[in-house]
């Protein structure tokens, strides 16, 4: 899709955001790593080796949920365009809504085993769930995968491919928030296996909690128990063989195959929300 540049990017001062040079490293250590033995991972290195080279005075794309450098171009519009409607949902309280991160069941694969969940039927379950709501208010998320242990355990990890969604203009009081996860325990089928299936906050910092529902890069997520005897989590970097899976797992799909959306539509390189509950910005 054609990404549309803005004279204010407020992605720009995001921090912690992927820097080019993060993105175009990432690229070369999935390029280099050893994919395993299926023969699109030959596509993918050429791909990636070629993104961004200039070819006729052009620079080319892979245009690939794999590549770093593209999804991270594709997540800036992305988080831009949240911000844009975001702020138009503000409440008094200066806090535009929730977000909502849930690990549906059937979205789990151990190692080697990734490229058998289907994304885009995935998706579509999300989204079906979605409208089960029923919500007055527009949705706008995304799709994320990491690979997760136990500190200490023999056992191997796996691969959790988990949603996570926004909903502008809910209201955030903690009955509110407690009637919105119990709705959602309802209308999706949950991963029975996980701790916490479901996860409702408070959005207050669109620009930070709206780039983290589509990132461009993930992490190896490591369960613990702190000193308190409480469950935590700790996160690192992939490693190689983490690394080349997923990228082999998002190659065939592009950047937008991982965005949910529900009253809210893509028109020309711009989302719109489609439903009448926006509310005037602060003076």
């Amino acid at each position: 899709m054609k990404v549309r540049r803005l004279k204010h990017d407020p992605a720009e001062h995001l921090k912690g955001f992927e820097t080019a040079a993060e993105a175009r490293r990432a690229a070369r250590q999935i390029a280099n790593a050893q994919m395993p033995g299926r023969p699109p991972h030959l596509y993918l290195n050429d791909a990636l080796e070629r993104c961004g080279n200039r070819k006729g005075g052009v620079r080319t794309r892979c245009l690939s949920a794999a590549c770093p450098v593209c999804t991270r171009a594709f997540r800036r519009w992305f988080t831009n365009e949240f911000v844009s409607q975001a702020v138009q949902f503000q409440r008094a309280e200066e806090a535009y809504g929730v977000t909502v991160t849930v690990i549906l069941s059937g979205a789990q694969a151990a190692l080697g085993h990734l490229h058998e969940v289907d994304l885009l039927s995935l998706r579509r379950r999300a989204v079906r769930a979605l409208g089960r709501l029923k919500l007055p208010y527009p949705i706008i998320g995304g799709i994320d995968v990491s690979f997760n242990e136990k500190a200490g355990s023999t056992e191997p990890g796996h691969y959790q491919v988990h949603i996570s969604f926004a909903v502008l203009g809910h209201p955030t009081s903690k009955k509110a928030r407690k009637r919105l996860r119990e709705a959602v325990e309802d209308c999706f089928r949950l991963e029975p296996t996980a701790p916490v299936p479901v996860r409702v906050r408070t959005l207050r910092d669109p620009m930070r909690q709206g780039s983290y529902l589509l990132k461009a890069m993930f992490s190896r997520r490591v369960s613990i128990v702190d000193r308190t005897g409480r469950r935590n989590t700790k996160k690192f970097p992939l490693k190689a063989r983490h690394l080349a899976e997923i990228a082999m797992w998002l190659w065939p799909y592009q950047p937008l195959d991982r965005v949910l959306l529900r009253d809210v539509r893509l028109k020309r390189g711009r989302l719109v929300v489609t439903t009448n509950t926006v509310r005037k910005p602060k003076a």
